[in-house]
């Protein structure tokens, strides 16, 4: 991940005092820039042809797209744009839904000013960031028997040596939407790094040593 040196937020959220809430915080960061607000996805696409913004905090509920429908607007009309979605849902299927959807990161409402501030940074760098409440529900699938025909597909790749690159052009994803995929996989083997993974997957049987 490179550093990116100052961050401009776009907050797409309906509720005014959300709105407020978020802009106090992220003003009050050094290294942080609040370009606008939008409170549905169309002043969403809007703002954002007007704004550059490395990082777009995103609402899973708006007035005019609900669930992975504004992600969808929003990198319809900016493809490119790095999303993190900040809901008052923690459940597994919406958490899901939406890295699939090409989300960045995931944080839940009630999270700490600091765990959404640092899931900004991390996003705006190029990371992915599942805050802790939604790790818990993604953990909550499963270990590795509990890995998805896709997830378990982009494992044996790692296994075989492909960059994430080339995991994008052989599944005909985006390099967003694999980097997600792989921050699942380890949250779900409990590891920090894809070596890692791929031995744990090895020692458990579920890979051929490589």
């Amino acid at each position: 991940m490179k550093p990116v040196a100052s961050i401009r937020v776009a907050i797409v959220e309906d509720h005014p005092v959300v709105r407020r809430g978020l802009r106090a915080l992220l003003s009050g960061q050094p290294d942080m820039t609040v370009v606008g607000e939008a409170a549905s996805a169309a002043d969403a696409v809007a703002l954002l042809g007007r704004e550059r913004a490395d990082v777009v905090v995103l609402d899973l509920r708006l007035p005019d797209a609900s669930g992975t429908d504004g992600i969808a607007t929003i990198l319809a009309a900016r493809p490119g744009s790095r999303i993190l979605v900040l809901s008052s849902y923690g459940r597994t299927g919406d958490v899901r839904s939406a890295l699939d959807a090409g989300a960045a990161g995931y944080v839940v409402k009630d999270a700490a000013d600091e765990e959404v501030v640092g899931a900004i940074r991390r996003v705006a760098a190029g990371g992915s960031f599942v805050s802790q409440a939604a790790a818990r529900a993604l953990a909550g699938e499963g270990p590795l028997e509990h890995l998805t025909a896709r997830e378990q597909r982009i494992l044996e790749l790692m296994a075989d040596g492909h960059a994430n690159e080339s995991i994008a052009r052989e599944l005909d994803l985006t390099i967003g939407t694999v980097k997600n995929y792989i921050h699942v996989i380890l949250l779900k083997l409990h590891v920090k790094d894809r070596t890692a993974a791929v031995a744990v997957a090895t020692r458990d049987g579920r890979l051929k040593p490589r």
